[in-house]
């Protein structure tokens, strides 16, 4: 399905009756809506209407510029306005979508009764886990993602890149994502594509001012302490953001939330333990 997002249109999967209440599923980079089928189906089953989009500037959704995490956040509101009916929307934010979920959550708390994110903690755990050697270390892509160089090797070799930040990012026994990188890759499918994606990175270093204000106030948004009840989950191998990182997130979020930590898991819970991350995401909800 289609779906508007902020000045402009997204690619959707969808699933559930249209009256059940909404749960908006944002995914991260480099993923697609396709590697969420399973969690969607299954939300869907425990009685959800559930809307996961690809993000803009990931074929096949438009690729209309800006691309920041203001935008994800507005983009989600502008889904929760259109789509929520007489409920409240619940937000499930993985990677960047958690980043935007926590730029919706804050922005327009009246629209969303509570927020699952997973993989990356809310802006003070960031701030707070990021200038450590060892998650420097980690972060190396998020550098390299800044210069030319990165447009240039993302595509070599069908790919390549992706297939090894996803094992990058996995657990120690990791599996085989192969059919789950294919999908992510279909999202690059041209250079407009690829310069969103790394888009999205190269505004995270972006000190101007941005003209325009709601674009500005949802970035503020982002950087607030999170203000809606919130279930946070990471994986304890998680290659991308470590576990040491993860670990912050329960000090930036309030009494109404938990924080779980998700053994024998990457960056790409879905995959890695999706009947954990389920039962988890259930219980919370039901409460």
């Amino acid at each position: 399905m289609k779906v508007n997002g902020y000045y402009c249109t997204l690619e959707a999967i969808s699933a559930g009756d249209d009256e059940s209440q909404l749960i908006i599923l944002v995914h991260g980079f480099p993923d697609s809506p396709k590697n969420w089928q399973p969690v969607i189906d299954r939300l869907a089953e425990s009685g959800y209407k559930v809307i996961a989009p690809w993000l803009k500037g990931y074929s096949p959704s438009q690729a209309i510029p800006p691309f920041n995490i203001g935008t994800i956040g507005l983009d989600i509101i502008e889904i929760a306005l259109n789509y929520s009916g007489k409920n409240k929307a619940i937000i499930i934010g993985h990677d960047f979508g958690a980043m935007g979920a926590y730029c919706a959550a804050n922005l327009r708390g009246d629209l969303f009764e509570k927020i699952v994110t997973m993989s990356v903690p809310p802006f003070g755990a960031i701030f707070e886990g990021f200038l450590t050697t060892e998650q420097l270390k980690k972060s190396w892509y998020i550098f390299f993602h800044q210069t030319f160089l990165a447009e240039i090797v993302l595509p070599m070799n069908n790919f390549e890149y992706i297939d090894r930040l996803w094992s990058d990012w996995g657990p120690e026994s990791t599996p085989n994502y192969k059919e789950f990188t294919e999908n992510a890759k279909l999202c690059f499918a041209d250079p407009e594509n690829i310069q969103a994606a790394l888009g999205y990175y190269r505004s995270i270093f972006d000190l101007t001012e941005n003209t325009d204000n709601n674009i500005a106030a949802a970035l503020s948004a982002f950087q607030q302490a999170v203000v809606l009840p919130t279930l946070y989950l990471h994986g304890s191998d998680d290659g991308c953001i470590g576990i040491e990182v993860g670990n912050l997130a329960s000090k930036y979020l309030n009494n109404q939330s938990k924080s779980k930590i998700i053994k024998n898991s990457g960056h790409f819970l879905q995959i890695d333990a999706p009947t954990e991350m389920l039962a988890e995401i259930n219980e919370f909800l039901s409460k």
